[in-house]
């Protein structure tokens, strides 16, 4: 099972897991409460899953795949390499984390190794060291409020998004500029944008 809600990523990778010998992807899909009802039914030994998306967090994703197949090995691909959200997820039930930006063969290793039993994380990329310290200062929930915001989401958006209220993504927003020693969103995305994307 392959869970993104990036479309092309998630095509590509389908495409290249289908000339892995022994891998079968049997259900991909970019909404992750599908995800989980397909999960109950399939009973899948892998699911693969992006750790930033709108409808849900990966987080929380990782916990109800748990939940709904005991037996599924989960394992995080994600373009993120912050050490904070890393440790959520193995938290959350992961066997492995690994970066969208490793080659194929060893995104491929890391699921044989997840499959087996062996847990594995990827090397956070050169470079990322500075952006990873400034990130673990924040909580799981002000990352994803982060990811939003920088991107232009408007409060009421991310309010939606998370199923919170708009006066939560304030509270959120000013930790945010207190952590971060931000004074508006501008700032924020400069940050970002100093740092190269987190998503």
């Amino acid at each position: 099972m392959v869970v993104d809600d990036h479309p092309v990523f998630r095509q590509g990778l389908v495409l290249a897991l289908a000339r892995v010998p022994g891998l079968r992807v049997a259900y991909e899909t970019g909404d992750p409460v599908r995800a989980l009802h397909a999960a109950r039914e399939l009973a899948p030994d892998l699911a693969i899953i992006d750790v930033t998306m709108p409808a849900m967090s990966g987080v929380s994703l990782a916990s109800g795949l748990r939940e709904a197949s005991p037996a599924c090995c989960v394992v995080a691909l994600s373009a993120v390499g912050d050490p904070g959200v890393i440790a959520d997820m193995l938290d959350a039930g992961a066997r492995a984390y690994l970066q969208k930006t490793q080659p194929m063969d060893e995104i491929v290793q890391g699921l044989r190794e997840a499959l087996g039993g062996t847990p594995r994380t990827a090397p956070s990329p050169p470079g990322l060291a500075a952006r990873d310290a400034l990130l673990a200062r924040l909580t799981a929930r002000e990352r994803e409020v982060f990811e939003l915001v920088i991107r232009g989401f408007a409060t009421l958006d991310i309010a939606d998004r998370f199923c919170i209220s708009p006066r939560t993504v304030e509270t959120h927003r000013l930790r945010l500029y207190r952590k971060l020693s931000a004074r508006s969103i501008s700032e924020l995305q400069r940050i970002a944008a100093r740092f190269g994307d987190s998503s």
